[in-house]
Protein backbone atom coordinates (compact mmCIF):
# COMPACT_ATOMS: atom_id res chain seq x y z
CA UNK A 1 0.00 0.00 0.00
CA UNK A 2 3.19 2.26 0.85
CA UNK A 3 3.77 2.53 -3.09
CA UNK A 4 0.04 3.48 -3.86
CA UNK A 5 -0.28 6.42 -1.43
CA UNK A 6 1.61 8.94 -3.36
CA UNK A 7 -1.10 8.11 -6.56
CA UNK A 8 -3.78 8.19 -4.55
CA UNK A 9 -2.36 11.50 -3.18
CA UNK A 10 -1.20 12.70 -6.62
CA UNK A 11 -4.97 12.15 -7.83
CA UNK A 12 -6.78 14.41 -5.10
CA UNK A 13 -4.22 17.02 -5.76
CA UNK A 14 -5.14 16.92 -8.79
CA UNK A 15 -8.66 17.47 -8.80
CA UNK A 16 -8.54 19.78 -6.03
CA UNK A 17 -6.23 21.92 -8.61
CA UNK A 18 -8.49 21.36 -11.43
CA UNK A 19 -12.24 21.93 -8.95
CA UNK A 20 -10.01 25.06 -7.74
CA UNK A 21 -9.10 26.47 -11.10
CA UNK A 22 -12.42 26.14 -12.74
CA UNK A 23 -14.73 26.98 -9.41
CA UNK A 24 -14.75 30.89 -11.03
CA UNK A 25 -15.64 29.72 -14.27
CA UNK A 26 -18.55 27.44 -12.79
CA UNK A 27 -19.61 30.20 -10.40
CA UNK A 28 -19.82 32.59 -13.18
CA UNK A 29 -22.02 30.24 -15.09
CA UNK A 30 -24.34 29.67 -12.14
CA UNK A 31 -24.61 33.55 -12.18
CA UNK A 32 -25.78 33.90 -15.94
CA UNK A 33 -28.11 30.94 -15.80
CA UNK A 34 -29.88 32.99 -12.91
CA UNK A 35 -29.68 36.26 -14.38
CA UNK A 36 -31.33 34.67 -17.43
CA UNK A 37 -33.87 32.61 -14.86
CA UNK A 38 -34.96 36.26 -13.95
CA UNK A 39 -34.72 37.78 -17.44
CA UNK A 40 -38.41 38.65 -17.55
CA UNK A 41 -38.19 40.57 -13.92
CA UNK A 42 -38.04 44.35 -12.50
CA UNK A 43 -37.74 44.35 -9.13
CA UNK A 44 -38.85 41.17 -8.91
CA UNK A 45 -41.80 41.54 -10.94
CA UNK A 46 -42.53 39.62 -13.60
CA UNK A 47 -42.96 41.43 -17.53
CA UNK A 48 -45.74 40.72 -19.81
CA UNK A 49 -46.31 42.11 -23.50
CA UNK A 50 -48.48 45.16 -24.44
CA UNK A 51 -50.83 42.37 -26.06
CA UNK A 52 -51.04 40.80 -22.74
CA UNK A 53 -55.03 39.99 -21.47
CA UNK A 54 -55.64 41.68 -18.68
CA UNK A 55 -55.77 38.17 -16.33
CA UNK A 56 -52.19 37.38 -17.77
CA UNK A 57 -50.96 41.26 -16.97
CA UNK A 58 -52.88 41.48 -13.16
CA UNK A 59 -49.93 42.18 -10.61
CA UNK A 60 -47.21 42.29 -13.61
CA UNK A 61 -45.31 45.12 -15.67
CA UNK A 62 -46.72 45.59 -18.78
CA UNK A 63 -44.83 46.38 -21.71
CA UNK A 64 -46.19 49.39 -23.97
CA UNK A 65 -46.52 48.96 -27.78
CA UNK A 66 -43.39 49.32 -29.71
CA UNK A 67 -44.39 50.52 -33.02
CA UNK A 68 -47.70 51.46 -34.71
CA UNK A 69 -49.99 54.73 -33.72
CA UNK A 70 -50.04 53.30 -30.01
CA UNK A 71 -46.38 53.46 -29.93
CA UNK A 72 -45.18 54.03 -26.43
CA UNK A 73 -48.59 53.13 -25.37
CA UNK A 74 -50.54 50.31 -23.65
CA UNK A 75 -52.68 48.13 -26.13
CA UNK A 76 -56.26 50.50 -26.30
CA UNK A 77 -58.26 46.88 -26.51
CA UNK A 78 -57.46 45.76 -22.91
CA UNK A 79 -57.92 48.95 -21.33
CA UNK A 80 -60.95 48.96 -19.26
CA UNK A 81 -62.90 51.86 -20.59
CA UNK A 82 -66.32 51.84 -22.53
CA UNK A 83 -67.82 54.74 -24.79
CA UNK A 84 -70.81 54.68 -27.57
CA UNK A 85 -71.94 56.61 -30.59
CA UNK A 86 -76.04 56.04 -29.71
CA UNK A 87 -77.80 57.28 -32.83
CA UNK A 88 -80.98 58.11 -31.71
CA UNK A 89 -83.55 58.92 -34.72
CA UNK A 90 -83.56 55.86 -36.32
CA UNK A 91 -86.84 53.79 -35.58
CA UNK A 92 -85.06 52.21 -32.68
CA UNK A 93 -82.13 53.47 -31.06
CA UNK A 94 -78.58 52.07 -32.15
CA UNK A 95 -75.33 51.77 -31.71
CA UNK A 96 -72.89 52.91 -34.83
CA UNK A 97 -70.20 49.68 -34.50
CA UNK A 98 -67.12 52.01 -35.44
CA UNK A 99 -67.59 54.05 -32.43
CA UNK A 100 -68.63 51.61 -29.93
CA UNK A 101 -66.28 49.65 -27.63
CA UNK A 102 -67.56 47.57 -24.44
CA UNK A 103 -71.29 48.60 -24.94
CA UNK A 104 -73.83 45.45 -26.00
CA UNK A 105 -77.07 46.95 -26.26
CA UNK A 106 -79.26 50.20 -26.19
CA UNK A 107 -83.37 50.31 -25.98
CA UNK A 108 -85.55 52.74 -25.30
CA UNK A 109 -88.13 51.80 -22.81
CA UNK A 110 -89.72 55.37 -23.17
CA UNK A 111 -89.31 58.53 -24.96
CA UNK A 112 -86.24 60.25 -24.50
CA UNK A 113 -84.88 57.90 -22.32
CA UNK A 114 -82.20 55.20 -23.17
CA UNK A 115 -80.93 52.25 -21.25
CA UNK A 116 -77.04 51.08 -22.38
CA UNK A 117 -75.92 47.88 -21.08
CA UNK A 118 -72.26 47.37 -20.50
CA UNK A 119 -69.76 44.49 -21.30
CA UNK A 120 -69.59 42.05 -18.33
CA UNK A 121 -66.50 43.81 -16.76
CA UNK A 122 -67.93 47.38 -16.36
CA UNK A 123 -70.71 48.08 -13.66
CA UNK A 124 -72.53 52.00 -13.45
CA UNK A 125 -72.32 50.90 -9.88
CA UNK A 126 -68.64 51.29 -9.83
CA UNK A 127 -67.92 53.22 -13.15
CA UNK A 128 -69.67 56.77 -13.75
CA UNK A 129 -70.91 57.33 -17.37
CA UNK A 130 -70.07 60.92 -19.04
CA UNK A 131 -72.34 61.95 -21.82
CA UNK A 132 -72.51 64.84 -24.43
CA UNK A 133 -75.25 65.49 -27.43
CA UNK A 134 -73.77 64.62 -30.50
CA UNK A 135 -74.95 68.01 -32.25
CA UNK A 136 -74.87 66.84 -36.33
CA UNK A 137 -76.90 64.10 -36.20
CA UNK A 138 -79.81 65.51 -34.13
CA UNK A 139 -82.87 67.35 -34.19
CA UNK A 140 -83.79 70.17 -31.91
CA UNK A 141 -81.66 74.21 -30.98
CA UNK A 142 -81.01 73.66 -27.06
CA UNK A 143 -80.32 69.52 -26.32
CA UNK A 144 -79.67 68.20 -23.08
CA UNK A 145 -78.38 64.64 -22.65
CA UNK A 146 -77.54 63.51 -18.87
CA UNK A 147 -77.08 60.28 -16.98
CA UNK A 148 -79.39 59.49 -14.10
CA UNK A 149 -76.79 57.51 -12.00
CA UNK A 150 -79.99 55.96 -10.28
CA UNK A 151 -80.70 54.31 -12.99
CA UNK A 152 -84.65 54.70 -12.35
CA UNK A 153 -85.89 53.58 -15.53
CA UNK A 154 -83.54 50.67 -16.50
CA UNK A 155 -82.77 47.40 -15.49
CA UNK A 156 -80.11 47.05 -13.05
CA UNK A 157 -76.64 47.10 -14.35
CA UNK A 158 -77.67 49.42 -17.06
CA UNK A 159 -76.55 52.87 -17.54
CA UNK A 160 -79.64 55.08 -17.51
CA UNK A 161 -79.51 58.48 -20.37
CA UNK A 162 -81.90 60.85 -20.30
CA UNK A 163 -82.76 63.51 -23.62
CA UNK A 164 -84.53 66.94 -23.59
CA UNK A 165 -85.26 69.31 -26.29
CA UNK A 166 -85.19 72.99 -24.23
CA UNK A 167 -86.62 74.72 -27.36
CA UNK A 168 -89.12 77.09 -26.33
CA UNK A 169 -88.09 77.45 -22.08
CA UNK A 170 -90.00 74.09 -21.72
CA UNK A 171 -87.92 70.60 -21.19
CA UNK A 172 -89.49 67.84 -23.69
CA UNK A 173 -88.20 64.27 -23.53
CA UNK A 174 -86.90 64.33 -27.12
CA UNK A 175 -85.95 60.95 -28.72
CA UNK A 176 -84.15 62.92 -32.01
CA UNK A 177 -80.85 63.38 -29.90
CA UNK A 178 -77.98 61.40 -31.06
CA UNK A 179 -75.27 61.32 -27.91
CA UNK A 180 -72.08 60.27 -26.99
CA UNK A 181 -71.21 58.27 -24.11
CA UNK A 182 -67.87 57.36 -22.42
CA UNK A 183 -66.89 55.29 -19.24
CA UNK A 184 -63.00 56.10 -18.31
Amino acid sequence: MRGKLPIVLSAIALVVAVLGASSPAIAHGVQHALFAHNSDKVDGKHAVSSTATLNAAGGKLVATQASGPNKGKFARKYINSAYAFVSARAPTPAFDAARTRNFVSVTSPSTGEYCLKPAANISPATSPLVVSAEWSNSSGSDLLVYWRSSGLGCPAGEYDVVTYDLAGGTPTLSNDITFVAYVP
